[in-house]
């Protein structure tokens, strides 16, 4: 499903990334073999993103919050599959206007 998202969106080297996600990390644990690994922290491939997308701030003064129970995101999750639909929603489909003036989805 987010393979077919990430492509509809026109990104490039979407097979590839799957592939090397699945031979690289798919088959460690996530805490000790992903979230602990201290390779990925030196090259901020876990922090960086986060940190990019949990708020971003707006024209106008406003915020945006990346569906997240670890942000100040206003709204609530029924379910994980309910987190799920909103963090697709907000990454793929909503469309923000960046404090500079640029529209990004």
């Amino acid at each position: 499903e987010l393979k077919e998202l990430m492509v509809a969106q026109g990104w490039g080297a979407v097979e590839e990334a799957v592939t090397h996600f699945k031979a690289t990390y798919g088959p460690r644990k996530i805490i000790s073999g992903f979230i602990r690994d201290g390779d990925l922290g030196k090259k901020r491939l876990v922090s960086m993103p986060d940190r990019m997308t949990n708020t971003i701030n707006l024209r106008g003064g406003r915020l945006a919050h990346r569906p997240t129970v670890i942000n100040c995101y206003s709204k609530s999750f029924a379910s994980a599959a309910d987190w799920w639909t909103q963090w697709k929603n907000f990454m793929f489909k909503t469309t923000l206007v960046l404090a500079k003036g640029d529209s990004k989805r």
